[in-house]
């Protein structure tokens, strides 16, 4: 859980410094990708 709050944290910061939602949108999706294609080769 405080791994997420971190994460969380620092796509607030990505926006903050990009301005953009866009940003943290696609960081968070490929964080879940990332997550899924984990979860499947395993």
């Amino acid at each position: 859980l405080t791994t997420l709050f971190i994460l969380a944290v620092g796509w607030g910061m990505l926006y903050e410094r990009t301005g953009r939602m866009a940003a943290p949108v696609l960081a968070h999706a490929i964080f879940n990708a990332t997550n899924v294609l984990i979860a499947f080769n395993n």
